[in-house]
């Protein structure tokens, strides 16, 4: 999965994620293969990050 974009001073400008990065990995496990799956798998993650 590829970075589209980065919004400033969120999670992942924090930890210096840039755009056109490959994301292949979530918390050290593979992503599914699946689209719809590995976006499921982002979004369970984002979702237990503290709060801005």
């Amino acid at each position: 999965m590829t970075v589209k974009g980065v919004k400033k001073d969120s999670h992942a400008d924090q930890a210096k994620i840039q755009p056109k990065w490959v994301v292949t990995h979530v918390q050290g496990q593979p992503l599914p293969e699946e689209f719809h799956d590995a976006m499921m798998r982002i979004f369970e993650v984002v979702r237990a990050l503290p709060d801005k």
